[in-house]
């Protein structure tokens, strides 16, 4: 015998389904969406008084997001603090009641590991490490770090960002030297001659603050002449970039070099606006091949 549902105990149902897809009944923790609220302070170790709080931004935009889920890129949130001076960046957390901190580099972004901040579904904060080709992978909700590559830390209740009192230096030991070859002829690039070349403000990868970056135009010119050209840029691995003479034409975009905060030397494509454009990248460059014919 077939038996049917009360009405009253059918329209329960459908209004308890219902107040399940409304936020705090039930349905998806609106956490994940929230910017991170914490007290940033800046020891800076150059000035006195050393110590003074980081203005934190209320509600920027997030720079990775999904329906359910986004994140805060931290370099752009501490480049203006940092003012290009050697850093590193105090972490504490709070977790099950016990308190800990954590060193670490907050520049130290590259193509595919960048810092960033998020909350998760316990309202706590959390300080990743994640590929910023895909910031939310599977995984995440999904055994917690199993599996997971890079850094994550959760349950942090502030930042302190500690600048060194010697500043950056452009022209000595941490930079590392490149080769030229002219023609056929090998010799050293000096690092006086690189401070006599004008620089360009390249914005770095995923949206990084700006950098000094060399344009190979003129820095080829500076070199060997108006009519000189780079041929080929050799780097990471063996790996050898030729540059035809079409791409060294290109008005859209210029092929630069410029310094990651290791000393070691980066070449990208930039476009007018000086952001990376498409087109072959090279790690750790160590030789650029110029040719005057």
């Amino acid at each position: 015998m077939t038996r049917l549902l009360d009405p009253t105990r059918l329209l329960g149902c459908l209004a308890g389904a219902f107040l399940l897809t409304l936020p705090g009944c039930g349905g998806p923790d609106p956490a994940p969406l929230a910017f991170p609220t914490l007290e940033v302070h800046v020891v800076d170790r150059r000035v006195e008084p050393p110590r003074r709080v980081l203005p934190w931004p209320t509600n920027p935009p997030p720079d990775y997001r999904t329906a359910e889920q986004a994140a805060w890129r931290l370099l752009p949130l501490l480049a203006e603090a940092s003012d290009g001076s050697p850093a590193r960046l105090e972490v504490l957390r709070l977790v099950d009641g016990e308190r800990s901190t954590y060193m670490v580099d907050p520049f130290r972004d590259d193509d595919h590991a960048v810092w960033v901040l998020r909350s998760n579904r316990k309202g706590q904060t959390v300080l990743d490490q994640v590929d910023p080709n895909d910031p939310f992978p599977a995984r995440h909700g999904r055994g917690g770090n199993r599996g997971r590559s890079g850094t994550s830390i959760r349950g942090v209740t502030g930042l302190r960002l500690i600048l060194d009192a010697t500043p950056p230096s452009r022209s000595g030991e941490d930079m590392e030297e490149l080769e030229l070859v002219v023609d056929g002829e090998h010799r050293p690039l000096a690092l006086e001659t690189l401070a006599e070349i004008e620089t360009l403000a390249v914005m770095g990868d995923s949206g990084k603050a700006p950098r000094d970056a060399w344009s190979l135009r003129t820095l080829a010119a500076h070199i060997a002449g108006k009519t000189a050209r780079v041929t080929a840029i050799r780097g990471e691995g063996d790996r050898e970039i030729i540059l035809d003479a079409e791409a060294w034409r290109d008005p859209s975009r210029t092929p630069v070099i410029r310094l990651n905060r290791r000393g070691k030397f980066k070449f990208h494509w930039a476009d007018a606006d000086h952001r990376p454009a498409e087109g072959e990248q090279l790690r750790n460059v160590s030789t650029l091949v110029i040719s005057t014919r």
